[in-house]
């Protein structure tokens, strides 16, 4: 469960893959608490113990990876957002880029970025922020990216 951090039961069925009713049962008899998430009429839970471990102001790109996003109908009802993994398409059918990254601010998906790593220089193919993000938590996201790629220049490629 620290994995999903927080989870409704059918989130819990999927990445452990057991039954709705297994999961539902786990739950009941957990030390989970229940909670409301502004937007989805689900029942969620999440760990009493769990740490948060960012800011509401952090910004930060997840990984497409990332239990957090990595399930369509969970990020819909969690973040009420819509975002497809492109790098299984074929290029031509890429609508942002290979390895779009959603960007978390604190509780909300707020945009995405698409990077590249060649050599020590991060390429941005693509990005597309809410209109509250301002350039300097742009500039401190990308930031964040070229560190954790170990890349020393970012270029953007595009818009």
């Amino acid at each position: 469960m620290r994995a999903l951090g927080i989870a409704t039961d059918r989130d819990v069925a999927d990445y452990f893959k057991i039954s709705l009713p297994e999961a539902r049962k786990i739950l009941i008899e957990s030390e989970y608490e229940r909670v409301m998430v502004e937007g989805s009429a689900a029942i969620w839970y999440i760990s009493k113990d769990i740490e948060m471990s960012f800011s509401a102001e952090s910004i930060v790109a997840i990984s497409p990876l990332d239990s957090l996003v990595w399930s369509r109908g969970r990020q819909k009802n969690l973040f009420q957002r819509d975002y497809i993994l492109e790098s299984y398409k074929p290029k031509l059918k890429r609508k942002f880029g290979y390895f779009g990254m959603p960007v978390l601010k604190g509780h909300r998906i707020v945009g995405r970025v698409a990077p590249r790593k060649s050599g020590e220089t991060l390429f941005i193919e693509a990005q597309e922020f809410d209109d509250s993000i301002s350039p300097d938590e742009i500039e401190l996201l990308l930031q964040k990216l070229s560190t954790w790629a170990s890349c020393s220049h970012v270029i953007m490629e595009r818009d």
